[in-house]
């Protein structure tokens, strides 16, 4: 999965998140910039936020996180390895985003160690 592909993901799966993604972008190189950056610095924060929660946001989270691992793309899933499970596990609440975790994301966030 390319970049740009990975960034247009994440903007359909969040529509909420759009006017900041495109904020974001428009910063930087457009839909090419690196996932690594928009993912860490405009999807972390927004998800560390939801994961302290139990509600229907934070699954959605959940979820998109397991899903975008589960893709087998080895890009997709280095960014949600480094760019995601390890700046929240460096960042944040690890308890209560380890309960909201699931599946095969859940196991590699509560492997990691800080």
């Amino acid at each position: 999965m390319k970049p740009e592909e990975l960034n247009q993901k994440l903007v359909a799966a969040f529509p909420e998140l759009k006017d900041e993604i495109e904020a974001y972008l428009n910063q930087e190189e457009g839909l090419q910039t690196g996932s690594f950056l928009l993912f860490e610095d405009v999807f972390v924060p927004y998800a560390a936020e939801a994961l302290n929660e139990n509600n229907e946001l934070s699954t959605r989270v959940a979820q998109f996180i397991e899903d975008t691992h589960d893709t087998n793309d080895e890009y997709a899933q280095n960014v949600i390895v480094v760019g995601v499970l390890e700046n929240l596990k460096a960042n944040a609440a690890e308890e209560k985003i380890s309960s909201q975790l699931i599946g095969k994301t859940k196991e590699l966030f509560d492997s990691l160690e800080y």
